[in-house]
């Protein structure tokens, strides 16, 4: 962990997928990654991800194609 850390923020891109979602449940369920808590949660996939349940800290879901040059422009 970096010096001075206490909190972090996790992307997890591919989050509707089986890895993805079990990289969520286990963040949820432990509450903080590299000794620092997990303070928020930006969640994507090309089907937008459900909000984890049990999750009291911010979070971010949505659906995007990062393929998609023209979509992530915008």
């Amino acid at each position: 962990m970096t010096a001075g850390v206490t909190e972090v923020h996790v992307a997890v891109i591919g989050a509707s997928g089986m890895i993805g979602r079990k990289l969520v449940a286990r963040l949820v369920r432990d509450g903080h990654l590299g000794g620092a808590e997990v303070s928020r949660l930006s969640l994507v996939d090309l089907v937008e991800p459900d909000a984890p349940a049990g999750w009291d800290g911010a979070a971010d879901c949505w659906s995007a194609d990062l393929a998609d040059y023209a979509h992530l422009a915008a």
